[in-house]
């Protein structure tokens, strides 16, 4: 791969911040009036910078020459993540000033005409959907050959970066994760709308406790293969795969409510024990041996829900939603 060479004047990158978009043309009339040919490009950057006019990332990216810094309506403001899928970025509306995430999806999904026919009715699909444990999508579309997905920006961590930082959480915190996940779930699935990537990664928890269940609409992506979170190599996501999604899936590429059940039965083992299962849960003492603390309720349901038969599994999101409520009441 070449060398990416900085810019070497501050023409080149009032140029290249031109052509981004991100700025007006006369206010970068101005700073070409102000600033001269010969400035240092780095300093115009900075100075930019500590106005709030570029961010740090997109300043970087203009001093590398990189121009394309506006998708649609929106300014790239930082990118947040990469994975099999995409690249993650943070957006921001240029008229509304609103904060978005936004996922530009990897051309070697979009360019089977099938696979991206079905992502865009999903995506679509998954917009009408409007639920508190649920990050809300807000358009599905494309730019040139570039096909993104915006959805709503949620500051917070998410359970793989929680369980990382602190390991393993109580019972209690577990339940209610799950318990939060599994209402969006119910309202999902009530709208025919199925995630199919569930794991760690994808239940982010904000300052007040909220949980919200990323990247749906994109279920017809992991017909295709295991994908990589954010910050995932390729190996762990080999391990989420085996980990977090259901037999059926894995073999035979089916997506129904079935496998969002069973990922999230691995997601309360995950909490619970800070581990993975790696499809070693085959009934409720696995569970215990993993998390002593768990009650004999809970680990059940947790053994039930990573069921490889899809019969045994709670046969919907309120199955689990009432089978949480029964374990919080029992006994330890």
């Amino acid at each position: 791969m070449a060398k990416v060479v900085p810019l070497a004047s501050a023409k080149a990158f009032l140029d290249a911040l031109e052509k981004s978009g991100l700025l007006s043309a006369i206010d970068v009339a101005s700073l070409r009036t102000a600033r001269g040919d010969d400035s240092d490009p780095k300093l115009v950057a900075r100075d930019l910078v500590k106005e709030n006019k570029l961010t740090r990332w997109q300043a970087g990216q203009l001093l590398h020459g990189f121009h394309q810094l506006m998708v649609g309506k929106y300014k790239l403001m930082d990118q947040l993540g990469t994975g099999e899928m995409g690249r993650v970025y943070l957006g921001e509306h240029a008229q509304l000033a609103r904060k978005v995430s936004l996922k530009i999806l990897s051309r070697k999904y979009t360019a089977n005409p099938d696979i991206l026919k079905k992502v865009l009715e999903d995506g679509r699909k998954a917009s009408a959907l409007d639920h508190r444990n649920l990050s809300h999508v807000f358009d599905v579309n494309s730019e040139d050959d570039r096909y993104y997905l915006v959805t709503e920006f949620v500051e917070g961590k998410d359970l793989r970066q929680l369980v990382e930082a602190s390991g393993a959480t109580s019972p209690a915190q577990a339940m209610d994760i799950v318990r939060q996940a599994a209402e969006g779930l119910e309202h999902a699935h009530g709208q025919g709308v199925i995630h199919g990537d569930l794991k760690p990664s994808n239940l982010i928890i904000d300052a007040s406790g909220v949980v919200k269940i990323l990247d749906l609409g994109l279920a017809r992506l992991t017909e295709t293969a295991p994908t990589v979170g954010e910050g995932e190599s390729t190996e762990v996501a080999t391990l989420a795969a085996q980990s977090f999604h259901a037999p059926e899936q894995v073999s035979q590429h089916q997506v129904s409510p079935l496998v969002d059940i069973f990922s999230l039965g691995g997601i309360l083992f995950y909490s619970l024990s800070g581990k993975l299962p790696l499809g070693n849960v085959k009934q409720a003492q696995d569970v215990k041996n993993a998390c002593p603390a768990a009650s004999d309720e809970l680990a059940e349901l947790c053994a039930r829900m990573l069921s490889g038969d899809p019969a045994i599994r709670p046969q919907s999101a309120r199955g689990v939603i009432e089978g949480l409520d029964a374990a919080s009441r029992a006994k330890p």
